[in-house]
């Protein structure tokens, strides 16, 4: 199997960053002995003490092809003996791909520093970077982040970003973050306001009843408004009665039954 990063920055990447092949990023001799061992530790998801040493040791001063991998593998075993070298090549491997599959295997591991570089890592110059990032920080082990990624959202420079900034901070569940989430609602991206509707639902925070009615009621998009409904039927309140009732009429079927449903949650 390839361990080479996917560069797409389509919502709802797989968080396993090396499962995309790219065309050019390893060579064409095909993987050496050391990949495939290491491959193999990364399959089975443990290794020994010397073979755990070994791929540390390959991350550091193995060729391009057996970095990426090693950075993958060493993910996948999820032993903290690794992060220090994991964090280094994070930071500072000549590989972009390296760097990629280290910045997810250390969202795995976790521990001391992970949370503050994965955070600096939102501002890199590389787009692929900053994305990697963000899949990495989508774990409730990070919610002290939420902020970092609440600016991710509000920053129209970097668009692009966008559904995975919604996608993690509403895996972070964190309660506080729902006004940069009722905003997100407002997002030209549906895949945001989508991402943004479930969250508020999730949160239950009646606060954003406000923001879900308008949602539920004038989207454009059907499974946007759809979305909108489950949200308010999820938190419950009765303020969310009067556009439900009216998604009651929605053009679209689902948006109608879904309203229905959302109805009988209510309070």
């Amino acid at each position: 199997m390839d361990r080479r990063p996917g560069v797409t920055n389509e919502l709802l990447c797989g968080l396993v960053l090396s499962a995309v092949a790219l065309c050019g990023a390893c060579s064409e001799e095909g993987p050496s002995k050391t990949e495939e061992l290491i491959n193999q530790l990364g399959e089975m998801g443990q290794a020994t003490t010397d073979e755990l040493e070994m791929a540390i040791g390959v991350l550091k001063t193995g060729s391009r092809d057996e970095r990426v991998v090693a950075a993958w593998a060493l993910g996948q075993v999820g032993r903290g003996e690794a992060l220090p070298g994991l964090l280094d090549a994070s930071r500072a491997d000549e590989d972009k791909y390296v760097r990629m599959n280290a910045i997810g295997a250390i969202g795995i591991l976790g521990g001391p520093d992970v949370e503050t570089t994965l955070v600096g890592f939102i501002g890199d110059e590389d787009e692929e970077i900053r994305s990697a990032a963000l899949r990495a920080l989508g774990d409730r082990r990070y919610s002290g982040s939420w902020k970092a990624l609440a600016e991710v959202l509000e920053n129209a420079d970097d668009v692009a970003m966008h559904p995975l900034a919604a996608d993690a901070l509403v895996t972070m569940q964190v309660a506080e973050a729902w006004p940069g989430l009722a905003a997100a609602l407002g997002s030209p991206d549906k895949d945001v306001r989508n991402i943004a509707a479930f969250g508020l639902g999730k949160l239950r925070e009646p606060l954003a009843v406000e923001a879900l009615s308008t949602t539920a009621t004038g989207d454009a998009e059907w499974e946007v408004r759809a979305n909108a409904a489950q949200a308010l039927g999820m938190i419950g309140d009765p303020a969310a009665r009067p556009a439900l009732e009216k998604c009651k009429e929605d053009d679209h079927e689902t948006v109608r039954s879904t309203a229905e449903s959302a109805l009988n949650k209510l309070l």
